[in-house]
């Protein structure tokens, strides 16, 4: 204890002497700072008779003269401190007037912008009326030939393909790239200029309905894109599924230069989580049609086997979703993927078939899907469903499906239905899509799936059909 207590001793004392080390370090270090300042002589005022010698200062004049010193010091502080200011406004107002510089040359240039671009949407709009009102004078044309024909009774009508020619050629220059097979729930599409109508023919037969080719013009450069839009079902929804000729829908876009279709569905719901009236983007199906639908164009003398593992156009599909996500919120509830059951129709399921399918990994049901997409992947059209569910089949215990159900959710949702079609024609209509629309990752498939028979052995109506399909690919 007694060696502890001198060890603390000790050690307080040499820092008492450290700490009195220190003390007059600091002092010192002050001390020379002092002696290195340099004293700045007093504004003393000398008489106004000095003849040399000793001058004595009172106390009083040495005051008055460090007064002087400290006003001319703070002056002149005062002064550096106005020149620092005025320097500070003179860059703020530099800023100021190259910020207007600058802001005047983006006004200029986005002047420039609209001005180019209202008198390209006035050019457009113009050449838009005229071939409008050269398609309409063609069809009134055609329509006072029909008739006069009709009243004298001629034995050789004019031939309405010529016609057609014409409108197509007055409708627009460009070739007609994307289409919208419209299905239950979606049978015209609002806000889309109409320009004509083409009464096609086709070797499978005519179409379901006449094509209407609609204007729409381009988000990015406002020029028109020309749209075509068929009924599956007809202008009345009188053809059945099982009634609707496929070939000659699919055939007829082809030989327009449909190359991208857009379809739309009303579909059944085999998940709880598809409610109706939400929208799918299905990305597989499961056919389960019966074989009474002409299902493919190669048959009668020549073979074709094309790929179909992915029925629906990938890339689409995603332009598609990125549409309906954008609309989420407003009415759009989307499902990214889904199965679809294909069922031959026009009865619905039996309860054990919907529970069938259910078990099968289905996700919706309807009675359109084949054989369109089939169809549409051998003409080498890129092809992507839009499906809208109505009603949860007969699986589920909130009752079993009627028309009146059906109807009423396609009636209600008719308006959200309309909005994302047209969402995905306007993105479609985007010059940076161009190489998708016109379906260039399908280009020459069937030129090679449809070269498995000889020469020899081609049937000569399947060559005239296939090469009404195809022109130069079999020759």
């Amino acid at each position: 204890t007694k060696k502890l207590s001198q060890t603390i001793h000790s050690i307080s004392v040499k820092q008492q002497l450290l700490q009195h080390e220190n003390e007059g370090l600091r002092e010192a270090l002050a001390n020379q700072k002092r002696r290195q300042k340099r004293g700045k002589p007093l504004p003393l005022e000398q008489p106004e008779e000095y003849h040399g010698g000793a001058v004595f200062w009172s106390p009083r004049k040495v005051q008055e003269a460090r007064e002087r010193l400290e006003q001319k010091e703070r002056e002149g502080e005062q002064l550096q401190q106005q020149r620092s200011e005025a320097a500070k406004v003179r860059r703020a107002q530099q800023q100021c007037k190259a910020r207007l510089i600058q802001e005047r040359r983006v006004a200029r240039a986005e002047a420039r912008v609209a001005k180019a671009k209202e008198k390209a949407n006035q050019a457009a709009k113009r050449a838009q009326k005229k071939r409008s009102q050269k398609a309409e004078k063609l069809l009134q044309n055609r329509i006072k030939l029909a008739k006069k024909d009709a009243k004298q009774g001629s034995k050789h009508p004019r031939k309405p393909i010529k016609k057609k020619k014409q409108v197509a050629e007055a409708v627009s220059s460009d070739p007609v790239r994307i289409a919208v097979i419209g299905g239950t729930g979606l049978q015209s599409l609002p806000h889309f200029t109409h320009v004509a109508t083409l009464n096609s023919s086709t070797p499978w037969g005519p179409p379901s309905s006449p094509i209407s080719i609609l204007h729409h013009p381009s988000p990015t450069t406002g020029h028109p894109i020309p749209i075509a839009f068929l009924s599956r079902h007809g202008l009345h929804h009188e053809l059945a599924p099982h009634e609707v000729p496929s070939r000659a829908n699919i055939a007829a876009l082809r030989r327009l230069g449909v190359r991208t279709v857009v379809a739309f569905s009303a579909v059944g719901s085999l998940q709880e989580a598809i409610k109706p009236r939400d929208f799918v983007v299905p990305d597989q199906i499961i056919d389960r049609t019966k074989g009474v639908r002409p299902f493919t164009y190669f048959e009668g003398g020549m073979v074709g086997h094309v790929g179909f593992a992915d029925p629906f156009d990938g890339a689409l599909a995603e332009v598609v979703r990125r549409c309906g996500h954008s609309l989420e919120g407003d009415g759009v509830r989307l499902h990214d993927t889904g199965t679809v059951i294909c069922m031959e129709g026009p009865q619905f399921s039996t309860r054990a078939e919907s529970n069938m399918y259910r078990s099968f990994g289905g996700s919706v049901i309807n009675m359109s899907a084949l054989p369109e997409a089939k169809l549409a992947r051998e003409a080498e059209i890129g092809y992507q469903m839009i499906c809208m569910s109505t009603d949860y089949d007969c699986w589920h215990d909130s009752g079993d499906v009627t028309v009146e159900m059906v109807m009423g959710n396609m009636k209600a949702n008719a308006e959200n239905a309309r909005r994302f079609v047209g969402a995905v024609l306007d993105e479609l209509s985007k010059e940076e899509h161009a190489e998708l629309v016109l379906a260039k990752h399908l280009e020459g498939q069937t030129r090679f799936a449809g070269g498995i028979t000889a020469r020899e052995g081609r049937g000569r109506e399947a060559k005239e059909k296939i090469a009404w399909l195809f022109p130069g690919y079999f020759d």
